[in-house]
Order: structure tokens, then sequence, then C-alpha cells
């Protein structure tokens, strides 16, 4: 257990931080940054919070794009893109959700939406077959935010008995993404489920993104015969190319087999996730709460929900495809929240140390090393002068929080916990509004130079596609790897 002291965190900024006391309790999170800043081991990052996780008035800018900017930026290797969904619970048109993933996008499917017929979605459509045990039975989102009506609520995609179907949509890479470099062998992997003398097929298959057509296919797998003795039997097919540093690309499972005959993926076929890597040692981070709106208590809960089947298909996917790239499978937990209704140091404290039980209760049931699994947690960033959350909560909520925030952290020697205010006050946040109110969050320009203005909350972008380097959630993730690497 620890306390540490800051050394400069905002290393992008001339504004230097020398604060009291930042971080709290287990080192086990340094050990795990310092290993993959040294490229001693690999790290997937899962992002846990509210709106802040992908909050932005573009894309998903939150800590989300953050931390994947700041480790790119600090120049460690990325091995991965997230873990992404294919289906999403939305229904309404249009029949396919896009959100950015940095530097790409997952196109998810809409099961049950008639444009995208005979694709179904899981959680609804899928109770009679095996994987029935993938549906979270609560709304839990990790791309799309849960405050859109319906929420992208996550889901996977069920094609039953001999319907086939065909899609380009899938995960994409844009050009200037580091795993399209020149050069890189990468993979596309989708995680899927068998039936038990089925006649179904998947066809992963990889595109030029410009133009998502047969001729221009850059790869293509063989058919997947979906045949196993019973039971849940999730299983990994993948598909490598070599990137050319100059075409984007796009993964996808639903295409037409390889040997000419036509015959597209077909049902009984349960899709869970795909992501694309290549095999070296470096870092991926992946949503796994975008739960806009909601407070610590009810984003507890969604994870406790989770906690059985759905919460350790992710973590098994995450861990697999980290081994198969040449990491042992470590996965750093990194938990936000606070902002959202009328938080007490009791009901902080409580709901941290419920979502840090699902992942262990998870990851102790599917057999993994303890030491390989590590959290972080902190409270939201400060909103007002105050340091208060939403209407209603008492004045200074957020500030007792973050006291109790570093007393849970001694208490329990496998919690870390980092102080965000002491990275970013309230007047660095804070800019004054046309309309004479102030308000936490820029968009579609930098902020203003000089006082104490030197961070955003809005995104990365501030004008066309030009990278905001004051973007507050690339500055704080950078400034919580600093304190992290600092006590390693």
């Amino acid at each position: 257990m620890r306390a540490i002291r800051s050394r400069q965190m905002f290393n992008e900024s001339d504004t230097l931080v020398q604060p009291a006391s930042i971080a709290f309790g287990s080192l086990r999170p340094s050990q795990f940054i310092s290993d993959l800043a040294a490229g001693r081991d690999s790290l997937d990052i899962v992002v846990v919070g509210d709106s802040n996780t992908g909050s932005a008035l573009a894309d998903m800018w939150g800590y989300h794009h953050g931390l994947q900017q700041a480790l790119f930026n600090r120049g460690y290797t990325c091995y991965a893109t997230p873990v992404c969904p294919v289906v999403t619970g939305f229904t309404t048109n249009p029949a396919v959700a896009s959100p950015n993933i940095w530097r790409g996008a997952v196109n998810m499917e809409s099961g049950g939406n008639a444009a995208n017929a005979p694709l179904l979605d899981g959680n609804t459509s899928g109770g009679s077959t095996p994987y029935a045990v993938w549906n979270p039975g609560t709304t839990w989102t990790r791309y799309g935010s849960s405050t859109s009506v319906p929420p992208y609520m996550e889901s996977w995609a069920y094609l039953a008995n001999s319907t086939q179907y065909f899609s380009t949509n899938g995960v994409g890479l844009d050009i200037g993404h580091p795993l399209n470099t020149n050069g890189n062998v990468l993979r596309y992997r989708v995680r899927y489920g068998r039936f038990v003398g089925s006649g179904g097929y998947i066809c992963p298959i990889v595109l030029n993104i410009v133009s998502p057509s047969p001729t221009t296919a850059t790869s293509k797998a063989a058919f997947s015969a979906l045949s196993v003795s019973g039971g849940v039997d999730p299983i990994a097919a993948e598909v490598s190319w070599t990137a050319n540093g100059t075409n984007a690309y796009r993964g996808g499972w639903a295409y037409t087999g390889p040997d000419g005959s036509g015959i597209v993926t077909k049902g009984p076929v349960a899709v869970h996730s795909h992501s694309m890597y290549r095999a070296t040692k470096g870092w991926a981070v992946t949503s796994h709460g975008y739960q806009g709106g909601e407070t610590s208590t009810q984003i507890a809960t969604r994870l406790d929900t989770v906690k059985g089947a759905p919460l350790r298909e992710h973590l098994t996917e995450l861990r697999a495809r980290q081994i198969a790239a040449g990491g042992t499978g470590r996965v750093l937990v990194m938990v936000q929240s606070g902002t959202n209704g009328t938080d007490t140091a009791a009901t902080w404290v409580a709901a941290h140390k419920t979502i840090w039980a699902s992942y262990r209760t998870a990851w102790a049931t599917l057999g993994y090393p303890p030491n390989d699994l590590a959290i972080v947690s902190w409270v939201s960033h400060p909103l007002d002068a105050n340091d208060s959350s939403s209407t209603g909560a008492s004045i200074g909520n957020l500030q007792a929080c973050r006291v109790a925030s570093q007393q849970m952290a001694l208490d329990n020697p496998d919690m870390c916990v980092v102080n965000i205010k002491a990275l970013a006050s309230y007047e660095q946040l804070l800019w004054a509004g046309g309309n004479g109110t102030t308000y936490y969050q820029r968009y579609n320009n930098i902020p203003a130079a000089g006082a104490n203005i030197v961070a955003h909350l809005s995104g990365g972008y501030y004008t066309g596609t030009t990278f905001g380097p004051s973007d507050g959630y690339t500055m704080l993730s950078n400034a919580i790897l600093g304190v992290l690497l600092a006590s390693a």
C-alpha cells in the first residue's frame, strides 16, 4: 500500500501540478503500466463508468478515447482494437449504429430491425439456445450511450437454423491507426458459439473499406463448421492479412464463402464479439460501461448483474486474445463515477467495492490467476467550485467521496485510487460560456489561452478531424498513467 506524490502530470501543456498525495492503495496497477511501458508485457484496459467513459459532443472522446490517445502519445505499442459488440438493442432507424472506437469504428447491426432481417438479437431471440447465458439480463451499454432511447444495449447476433445473412459491416481501422502500419500482419478475430450437429457456418472476411466487395477482399477464411458434442462451446475464428499503410480496412463475419458457391453465413450461429489485433506485446482499451446519466450505485448494479456468463465471456476473450498476441493475459479495470446523482462517501465506496467484487468473482470463476487482474478507481472531475455533483447533492459531496475513496484504498489492499482533483482543478476545466454562464465542456475550438483554462472535456477534435491537444480526457488519462508509472 502507498500514497505517492506527483511529478509534472500534464506533459502535454505548460501547466505544472504539484499537489499532495495522489495515488493510494495497491501497487499492482503501477506494475502493469510499468511492464507495458518497458515492453515486458501486454495490458488490456477496461473502462467502466458514466457518460465520461464516452462523453463528448463527438464520437467517444471520453476516457475510452483519452486513454488510447495518451498511451499512443507516450509511444507505447498498441496491440489491438477494443473487443466490440456485433449487435445493439437499438432497433429504430438507422439499422446500423456506428460509434467511433478511436481511429476506427464498429458498425453494430440492429437485430430484429426489418432492414437487417433475418438477423436476430440474441438477447431477445436466443433464449432457446445454450448461448442464452450470454444475455446480460440488464441494460448493459458498452458502446453507444445508455441515455439513447432506446439504449444501445449490449447484445449478440443470432441466426436461426437455415437462415442466411450477408453484411459488410464490422470493425473498421482508419488510416493512421497504429495497427494500420505498412507491413504489419494483422488478424481479424471473431468469437462465436457452435451448435450440436448443425449445418451452420460463419465466414470472417477483411475488406478494403473504400470498396467493400468480393473482388477487393483482402482475405477470406474457410467455412467454419459448427458441430460439437454439446453445451456452450465458444471459440474464435481468425483471418490474417498484411496492412499496406494506405488502405482502411473492415472485418466482418457475415460474408460469402471463398469456394465460389455463393453460400453466405448461415444459422444456427451465435456470434459474440469481434476485434482486430497483431501478435505483439502492447495495449488495448475496451469499454465495459458507458452508463450515461447513471449514479455510482446504478453502475455497480449493472456490473453486479452481468458478473456471471456475460462478463466472464468478455474477460475470457480479452485474456485469450492477449495471450494469442504474446502477452500473459493481464487486465486493468479503470472505474470512474460520481458526476450523477447525490453520492455520499458511503454510497460511492459501496459501489466501487461492488464493481471490484463483480470482476474478482468472474475472474476467479474462470480460474485465472488473481495477480493478473487489477483495478483503479477515481471520483469524477470537479464540476463546480464547491466540488458537488448533480442538482440536489450536498455541497461538497464529491470532496467527501474523495476523502472516503482514499481510505477505501488503504482499507482494501487490492484496490487503488487516484485523486483526480489533484490533477485537474475546476478552474483548469472552466471556460466562460457565451451566455454568461460557466460550463466545463467546450466544442469546436480550443480553450482560451492564459489563466488556468488549459483543458476541456468535450472531445479530442476541435475542428474537422484536427486533434485538439487540450482535450481534457487525454490530459487526465496521461496524468493518471504518469501517477501510476511514478510509483512502480
